[in-house]
């Protein structure tokens, strides 16, 4: 797991420059920044190849961030309780809905490891209005419960997350969550 976490580590990282030397290279253009941005009339798009550019909305490299740092916070409150990060990429509803996953985990004394088994990837996302965006993501994991240190539970395989991610303070936070096992 370590060296899968590393691998993707390094390729984002590597991304991230290359999104950064795209962006050097268009600034010369005087196009200004590529970001995504909500369609300014009713046909909105059903897929981030539909997306218009612009440097009003969130970038399809901070969605993704914001699922991979929400993935990290994840396993960690799930495995060791820690609820201390969860407000860094949770809002609302989907803030409640972890907090209140974690303290029943805590009053059973269970607790969750998480194994992502490959990398989880953005399926399609959908602009509500220019703070809102509706996200599924494709995940493949292994999950083991324990409970007063027995193994309770075994859910594995490939499934789908439903976000809502929102603008709220200038900060893009997820405010509803959700999962699909199509």
């Amino acid at each position: 797991m370590g060296e899968n976490k590393q691998a993707v580590f390094w390729v984002g990282l590597l991304i991230v420059v290359i999104l950064i030397s795209m962006e050097w290279r268009i600034s010369e253009l005087n196009i200004g920044p590529l970001v995504l941005q909500p369609p300014n009339n009713s046909e909105a798009p059903t897929s981030s190849s539909q997306i218009i550019f612009t440097s009003e909305t969130i970038s399809q490299a901070e969605i993704e961030e914001l699922i991979e740092r929400w993935d990290i916070i994840h396993e960690e409150a799930d495995r060791n309780w820690d609820l201390s990060q969860l407000d860094t990429v949770l809002y609302g509803a989907a803030l409640q809905q972890q907090t209140d996953t974690v303290n029943g985990l805590i009053r059973d004394n269970c607790y969750w490891t998480i194994t992502e088994l490959e990398p989880s990837r953005i399926e399609k996302f959908d602009y509500v209005d220019s703070t809102t965006i509706k996200v599924k993501v494709y995940k493949n994991w292994d999950m083991d419960k324990f409970c007063n240190g027995v193994k309770t539970g075994d859910e594995d395989g490939y499934f789908f997350a439903l976000y809502d991610i929102k603008k709220i303070n200038d900060h893009w936070l997820i405010t509803y969550k959700d999962f699909d096992h199509e």
